[in-house]
């Protein structure tokens, strides 16, 4: 298998991103409260995707009598797609909301194409010879693990100062609904004094 055919067939990681787009953007979601509804998200997509590529080329090959190393690689590369899925879920939402602030929106970005690009390659290479039992791949993917998991924390951190500058932003601004309630109340008033 050469690289182009490799890169080719993780660019359909773009339907994980238009999956997750649609989910978050559904309207029936909008009901949850907004961390419930990226963890479940995040945690579901992270789950299926682990149930396809991991699950059931396990439960084939682990019938087999020998021990192979590759199942072991498989489960460290899992739980990395599973920070990887919350991780964009997070980056996406606050990619559809409009983050303010360039350094934010530039981080956002990068965060994304790694998590939905470059992680998935990069862990797509170093699995190509998984067969054998190098211990150089087994460090490979903790060094991939401990980035990912870094990254990750970096993640909760922008998507946790985007909600304070949201709230803040929100509890600033009046809605059209409000000011038509206060200026409704505003002519009660009005028309209660007249009367006395």
């Amino acid at each position: 298998m050469n690289l182009f055919n490799i890169i080719f067939q993780e660019s359909a990681n773009i339907i994980d991103l238009a999956g997750i787009y649609y989910i978050l953007s559904h309207k029936h979601t909008n009901s949850i409260n907004l961390n419930e509804r990226i963890l479940s998200v995040g945690l579901s997509w992270g789950f299926y995707e682990s149930l396809a590529t991991n699950f059931f080329p396990f439960l084939i090959g682990g019938k087999s009598l020998e021990f192979s190393l590759k199942y072991i690689y498989r489960s460290i590369s899992a739980n990395t797609f599973l920070f990887s899925n919350l991780s964009k879920t997070c980056l996406l939402f606050m990619w559809m909301k409009n983050t303010s602030g360039k350094t934010k929106i530039n981080a956002v970005n990068s965060l994304l194409v790694y998590f939905t690009f470059i992680l998935p390659l990069v862990n797509r290479i170093i699995l190509i010879k998984e067969e054998s039992f190098r211990s150089d791949i087994f460090i490979q993917l903790l060094f991939e693990f401990a980035l990912t998991f870094i990254l990750s924390i970096i993640t909760k951190f922008i998507f946790s100062s985007q909600l304070n500058v949201s709230h803040e932003h929100k509890n600033a601004t009046y809605s059209d609904d409000e000011i038509y309630q206060v200026n409704k109340d505003l002519k009660k008033k009005d028309k209660k004094k007249k009367k006395n």
